[in-house]
C-alpha cells in the first residue's frame, strides 16, 4: 500500500464506456494480450457499472454482498451501486504491459457524491487498484475466484492495512516496527490475532522469511503513507 496523487496509468487518450445504471460491456483485448485471475487467462472481460470486473460473463449486480462478490470471477475495486449514467465517466486503455479500467467521477445511485478509482490488470498477472478521491462510505473490493465464499475468509478492512512495513503507521519504517516483527517471529493462526499486529504482511497466516524480506525492503525509509 502507497499513496498516490495521480492514477498510476493516466486514462487520457482511453475509450469512453457507454455504461447506464446496473449494466456491462465486454472489452476484448488487442495483438493477441490476455489478462489472467487465479491461473485462468482470458482475452476479453466484462465492465459493470457497478465497479467491478468480471470475466466468464457479465453481471449487472449492485448489493455487495460477499456472496455475490464470490459467485463469480471477479476483480471488485469498488463495489456498489454507482450510477455512470448520471455523471462521471469509465474508460478502458490498453498499454503494451496492461490493460486500465477507470472509474472518474461516478456516483453511487440516487446522490451527487463522487468516486474514482482505477484497475489495473498487467500481462504478467499483477493486479492493482488506485483509489484517488472515494466519497461512498461503503463498498467491497477484493478478488474472486468465482467458488463461492471460501471456507477460510476471514473479512478484512483494507483501509486500516498497514503502509508498505510501517507497521504502527507513524510514517517510517524503524526500529519499533523491527521490534514488532521479532514480536510476532514465527507467530501462526494470524488472521485470529489482526494477522500478528500487521506483521503478517501476505496475509500466509504466519509471520516468516517473506515478511522479513519485504520489510528489509523498506527498512530506514519513508513508508510514503499517511
Amino acid at each position: 500500500r502507497d499513496t498516490t496523487p495521480n492514477f498510476p496509468t493516466d486514462p487520457c487518450g482511453g475509450s469512453v464506456l457507454s455504461l447506464s445504471d446496473d449494466d456491462y460491456l465486454q472489452i476484448n483485448l488487442a495483438d493477441g494480450k490476455n489478462v489472467s485471475i487465479y491461473g485462468s487467462s482470458y482475452s476479453s472481460f466484462y465492465v459493470s457499472s457497478n465497479g467491478y470486473i468480471t470475466f466468464d460473463a457479465g453481471d449487472t449486480n449492485k448489493i455487495e454482498s460477499y456472496e455475490t462478490h464470490f459467485s463469480a470471477k471477479r476483480i471488485c475495486a469498488l463495489f456498489d451501486d454507482l450510477d455512470p449514467a448520471s455523471a462521471g465517466q469509465i474508460t478502458f486503455r490498453q498499454l503494451s504491459d496492461r490493460a486500465a479500467v477507470t472509474f472518474e467521477n461516478v456516483p453511487e445511485y440516487g446522490t451527487s457524491n463522487s468516486n474514482s478509482f482505477q484497475i489495473e490488470m498487467f500481462f504478467n498477472g499483477t493486479i492493482r487498484f488506485a483509489y484517488l478521491d472515494i466519497d461512498a462510505n461503503n463498498g467491497l473490493a477484493g478478488l474472486s475466484n468465482g467458488d463461492g465464499i471460501p471456507a477460510n475468509f476471514i473479512e478484512s478492512d483494507l483501509s486500516n492495512f498497514a503502509y508498505c512495513a510501517d507497521f504502527d503507521t507513524d510514517k517510517d519504517v524503524d526500529i519499533a516496527d523491527f521490534a514488532n516483527l521479532a514480536e510476532n517471529w514465527l507467530l501462526g493462526d494470524c488472521p485470529n490475532s489482526v494477522w500478528c499486529s500487521r506483521a503478517d504482511l501476505d496475509r500466509s497466516s504466519r509471520v516468516d522469511l517473506f515478511d522479513f524480506g519485504h520489510f528489509t525492503a523498506y527498512w530506514t525509509g519513508p513508508s510514503t503513507g499517511g
